[in-house]
């Protein structure tokens, strides 16, 4: 039994507040346009990629410098194979005693010694055996053949000298064509270097060529997943809302109350209420905080 009355249903514990916000009235239509714009961005086809090729072609100078470049690469040099060719000859000796100046210089080399027999020393052997009556003799025979023999010797030392140096020279530039015969072979590399480094500036190009292809891909790809991210960060922002609390019930309309009735019965003490009607009022009092019960 509760004081002051009884109630058949029981009292609502809590109670919600609900309170709501809305844009500034004069912001709304921005806000509004804004959405639809985003919105027909969104289903647009826009961005879209570069139509036209991406990497830059080769000019006529670059791709006639080129193909020259090739040309030369694969043909190689004329003179780099005739310098190899005669560094071969060289080397294998074919020049050695097959000289056919040679001759010619022994022969021009003779020349005076065979001249000094014929104009002065025969003819002085002559005289001086005829000036002695003893021309003709033994001695004079003896005499010629000593003269004969010693123009042999000359003109053979002579052909032995011009030989050897013509032989020497020649051994000389086998030894300097072995010398240099590792830096002729490692010019056949220069050529295929050359073709290499055309094919690495076609490559290059296809690579380029082949990633411009890749980025459009990749464009086209992600294209619907950028679009969406940009759509939301437009549509999103704290344009206002709804805000629900909920809160005690007791802890406002009963607080007042409880207050109200704590209230009375001070003012009907204040008031010097006695006896019944002090009882009466307080009686009251405490019904209406049954009430809450």
């Amino acid at each position: 039994m509760s004081i002051g009355g009884s109630s058949s249903s029981p009292k609502p514990q809590y109670k919600t507040q609900t309170s709501s916000s809305s844009p500034w009235d004069k912001q709304q239509p921005f806000l509004e346009e804004g959405f639809q714009e985003a919105q027909d961005l969104y289903q647009s086809e826009t961005p879209q990629y570069y139509e036209g090729a991406t990497v830059t072609p080769f000019s006529d100078q670059t791709q006639t410098a080129l193909d020259l470049q090739q040309a030369r690469a694969e043909m190689g040099s004329p003179m780099l194979t005739t310098a190899q060719d005669q560094l071969m000859n060289t080397m294998q000796g074919n020049y050695l005693n097959n000289n056919p100046y040679l001759q010619s210089a022994i022969d021009a080399a003779s020349s005076g010694i065979t001249r000094n027999y014929q104009e002065a020393i025969r003819p002085g052997i002559d005289s001086s055996f005829e000036r002695a009556g003893r021309y003709g003799s033994n001695a004079y025979q003896t005499m010629q053949d000593q003269a004969q023999d010693t123009l042999a010797k000359n003109l053979g030392s002579v052909a032995s000298q011009l030989s050897y140096a013509d032989y020497g020279r020649e051994r000389q530039l086998q030894d300097q064509a072995m010398q240099l015969a590792p830096a002729f072979a490692q010019a056949d590399y220069d050529d295929i270097k050359q073709l290499g480094d055309v094919g690495s500036i076609y490559d290059a190009q296809a690579q380029a060529e082949l990633s411009a292809d890749i980025d459009r891909f990749n464009f086209e790809q992600t294209k619907p997943y950028n679009k969406l991210g940009q759509y939301l960060a437009m549509i999103q922002g704290g344009y206002g809302g709804t805000q629900n609390q909920t809160t005690p019930y007791f802890s406002n309309r009963g607080a007042n109350m409880l207050a109200g009735g704590l209230g009375g019965l001070g003012a009907a003490g204040r008031l010097g209420m006695g006896g019944s009607d002090f009882g009466t009022y307080a009686l009251g009092g405490l019904g209406a905080l049954g009430g809450l019960l």
